[in-house]
This record gives C-alpha cells, sequence and structure tokens, in this order.
C-alpha cells in the first residue's frame, strides 16, 4: 500500500512538474532546455524504479496465493524476535521439530493426492524500529512463506499487521496484548492470548474482591505503560456505575508516570506518602518493575501490589532484590504446581530435555502458536492464508497446553483464561483465574492468597468464567 501510493505519487509530482518546465521552455534559454533534459532522465530512471517495485508487491498477494496451492514441499513458516532472548525461538523450533518427527503436517491424502508435509522453519531478529521495518518487508517479498508468528514489542506487531495482511500473509501473535491489533478489522491477523482489557479486568475484579478500594497507578511513559494504565483506569471506572454504596466503588487514588529510563524511584515513592491508598499497580515489565518494587518494600510500605502479564515471571523475585512478596500478577500460565493439563507437563519435560531449562512464558507461546497452526493447517485442508483464517473463526476447539480455545471474527482468542498469581518466596501461588461472560462483565474466581480465607468470586462461584461468544464467533456482553 505504501509503495503503491509513492508510486502514484510521484507520477503526479513529475508530470505537474514537467508541465511546468514545458510552459518554460519557450523562453528558448539554454539552461532550461538542459535542466529540462536532465529532469526527464531522473524521471525514466524513477518511473522505472517504483513501477517495478510496485508492480512486484501488487502481484505478490497473487503470487503467494498460488504457492499456498501446492499440496507438496515443505510449509514456510516465519518466527520473528529480537537477539535478546532466545526463549520464543526454542519454544518455536522445539514445536517444529515435534511436528516434522511424526511426519509433519497431515492433509487428507484422498482430497488431490496431497499427503504430510513438514515445517520449514525461517528466524528474523529484529533489534528496533527501523530494523522491524526491513523485516516486514523483507518477509513480505519471500511469496514462500505463509504465515509468521513473534514480533515482541506492541508497536512492531501493529506496525508488521498492516504490512502482512496487505500481502496476504497470516499473522498469528502470541506475546502482543495490546488492544490495538486487532482493531482495525484485518482477515489474516489473530491473537492467540487474552488482550490487556482482559489482564486488566482481572486485576480490578481481584482489588475489589480484597476490598482494595483506591489505588496507586505507577507507569512509565513508554507505549505499554501509556496503553495498560489507561486501559486499567478505564476499566475501574467502568465497574463502579451500578455501585449504589460509594464504599465500595473503586476509585483511583493517584497516577504518577516516569522516564523510560528512570532508575532512581525514590522521589517517586515518598511522594505516595501524599496520598490514601489501599493498592498500588505497576504498569511496567522487568527489570524496572523490579527495582521500582525493591524501592516500595523498603520504604517500609506494606500496601497490596499488582501487576500484569510483564511481571509474571520467576526473574521478578531477583530483580526485586526478595523484596516481592505478596506481589500479585496477571498472567497467561498457570502457577507451578495447580495439576496443569497433560501436554502442559509433557512439553515442560520435552522443553527441559532438549535445552537444560525449563521453559517460560515466552517459549510457551512461541511453542502454542506453532501448534495451533498445524492444526489449523490440517483442518483447513491447504495453507492458503484466507482459508486457514476463516478455519480459525469457524472452529472452537483448538487444542492448547491450558485447555481449548476459539477465535471471533475480530482475531481475538476466545474462552483463554487469565490466572492470578501471588509471589511467596521466590516462587508464584495460584490465586484465582479470570474471564468474561459475567452480569457485569468481570468474572473471578479466587482460591485465597497470603493467608487472608478463602475469597469468593463476584456471583459466589470458585470457578473460572469463560469469555463468552455466539455461534458466530460474537463476543455476548
Amino acid at each position: 500500500m505504501r509503495t503503491t501510493f509513492l508510486f502514484w505519487a510521484f507520477n503526479v509530482v513529475s508530470l505537474l512538474t514537467l508541465l511546468l518546465l514545458l510552459a518554460m521552455v519557450r523562453k528558448d534559454t539554454t539552461v532550461q532546455v538542459r535542466f529540462l533534459m536532465l529532469f526527464a532522465l531522473v524521471v525514466g530512471v524513477g518511473y522505472y524504479f517504483f513501477s517495478e517495485r510496485s508492480a512486484f508487491y501488487i502481484h505478490t498477494s497473487a503470487a503467494r496465493t498460488s504457492h499456498s496451492l501446492e499440496s507438496t514441499g515443505p510449509i514456510d513458516l516465519a518466527a520473528v524476535w529480537d537477539n535478546q532472548d532466545d526463549g520464543f525461538f526454542r519454544g518455536v523450533q522445539l514445536a517444529v521439530e515435534e511436528i516434522n518427527a511424526r511426519g509433519g503436517v497431515a492433509q487428507d491424502p484422498e482430497r488431490s493426492g496431497r499427503s504430510a508435509r513438514p515445517i520449514r522453519l525461517s528466524r528474523f531478529f529484529e533489534r528496533d524500529g527501523q530494523e522491524s521495518d526491513k523485516v516486514q518487508y523483507e518477509l513480505a517479498r519471500q511469496v514462500a512463506i505463509v504465515a509468521v508468528v513473534g514480533h515482541r514489542s506492541a508497536e512492531q506487531a501493529i506496525s508488521a499487521s498492516l504490512t502482512y495482511d496487505n500481502n496476504k500473509l497470516l499473522y498469528l501473535a502470541s506475546t502482543v496484548s495490546d488492544p490495538r491489533l486487532t482493531g482495525h478489522g484485518f482477515r489474516n491477523v489473530f491473537r492467540s492470548i487474552p488482550d490487556d482489557k482482559q489482564l486488566a479486568g482481572a486485576l480490578v475484579a481481584y482489588c475489589r474482591n480484597r476490598g482494595a478500594g483506591r489505588i496507586a497507578l505507577l507507569y512509565p511513559r513508554t507505549p505499554y505503560g501509556n496503553t495498560l494504565a489507561a486501559i486499567f483506569r478505564d476499566r475501574l471506572r467502568a465497574s463502579n456505575p451500578n455501585v449504589e454504596d460509594r464504599e465500595h466503588a473503586l476509585s483511583i487514588a493517584t497516577m504518577q508516570s516516569y522516564a523510560p529510563g528512570e532508575d532512581d524511584f525514590s522521589a517517586l515513592v515518598s511522594n505516595l506518602g501524599n496520598y490514601q491508598y489501599d493498592a498500588i499497580l505497576i504498569a511496567d515489565a522487568l527489570p524496572r518493575a523490579g527495582a521500582l518494587i525493591r524501592e516500595i518494600r523498603m520504604r517500609g510500605i506494606d500496601q497490596l501490589i499488582i501487576g500484569s502479564d510483564a511481571m509474571a515471571s520467576p526473574r521478578l523475585w531477583e530483580a526485586s532484590g526478595g523484596q516481592a512478596r505478596d506481589v500479585v500478577v496477571a498472567s497467561l500460565l498457570p502457577a507451578d504446581g495447580t495439576a496443569p493439563a497433560a501436554m502442559a507437563v509433557e512439553f515442560a519435560r520435552n522443553y527441559l530435555a532438549r535445552y537444560g531449562m525449563p521453559p517460560d512464558n515466552w517459549a510457551s507461546e512461541g511453542y502454542e502458536a506453532v501448534r495451533l497452526l498445524a492444526q489449523a493447517w490440517e483442518r483447513a485442508g491447504t495453507t492458503l492464508p484466507a482459508a486457514v483464517g476463516s478455519a480459525l473463526r469457524a472452529y472452537r476447539g483448538w487444542r492448547g497446553l491450558y485447555g481449548e480455545y476459539g477465535f471471533g471474527q475480530d482475531g481475538e482468542v476466545l474462552d483463554r483464561p487469565v490466572y492470578l498469581k501471588q509471589m511467596q518466596q521466590g516462587q508464584f501461588v495460584a490465586v484465582g483465574s479470570f474471564g468474561e461472560g459475567s452480569e457485569n462483565g468481570i468474572g473471578l474466581a479466587l482460591r485465597g492468597a497470603g493467608g487472608k480465607g478463602r475469597l469468593q468470586g463476584l456471583n459466589g462461584e470458585a470457578a473460572a468464567f469463560p469469555r463468552q461468544h455466539d455461534g458466530a464467533g460474537v463476543l455476548s456482553e
């Protein structure tokens, strides 16, 4: 789209400039004639470059469609991640190895002679915004690639989603929770994890159950921090309209931000003494969130601290200098020792045997994404992105590490819960699970935490409330 626009804009400007120069040539000056000849040469070269480049991108989607209809040969999958953490790549690689070891992606041999096909993985590294743009367009040029997983940051993922959808390339985001990712109505973009609205909703429900009515909100001035803080504030306000007893209403005691590179939180924490609050929400990621928690606890502040999935890592204890006691986080994975599904147990065992370390959140989501795509390719009977996208939306029983789920028409995941975990002595213990679908839009099942006894969900049930959908995949509010 961007290249096509530049191509036509260049043509219009060139035409207007040419008409202007033709009018000037009537004066028959040598300098003007020479300039006209030079300009004509530049226009010719530029026209050739842009027309060739535009034609390539215009026909890329058609070439990819033709390649996707092939029933033999490997299925080309691209994984994109940064070079700071290999966990995601390791999870993706393990899934590819397991699928290929069993023979590949099974396809019905009775349909056009199709048989199982192996997955061929290509890894791409990105470091910053400019590097991400290069990766996106490099992937768009490779018509053999039919699907992409990865992109660590929300900004890079959102930018990439435009490029991939425009080039008819299926994109499955498994680590980005920013709601904007699926807000464009793209048909080839999917998210396999709950978004920030669900994560924030789980934390709001937990605060209400704990009686933490006044929340101090601390966040960095980054895209992630700004987005999560705003969503949490809005979800908190939305939970109050039917609360007649203002004593039980939730409110923001203070919102304070800090610079992205901040490492001295003494002034920020000292300023908290000017407010009355029951809980502190930190809308930040590790390791900076750990440093902030350490400063808070070292000042003798014992109020409840909550955070989102960017803090849901065992590294939280180390990053906080052992001060993250009783910190509650919303997570995509259940706590250790909570009897996960057999598939999750097998994955953790195989990952440990393959890499000599337990899987982290990134590895789990990378593994989950590839297994999901393999199921979709098998059910669709093709790797054609449009057909695979339709299959993802139509079927509700995709098998994941921690249960089954589906996708709505907007590409958002359905029926995947948010888990609440509490840090105790360097280990996360289960608090509860969360999903949308209760009368007031927030459902929470709590198991009791921090020695404060058993806590009930908003409707008194000790069970998860999954996000609901109707037969067409549209959310039922």
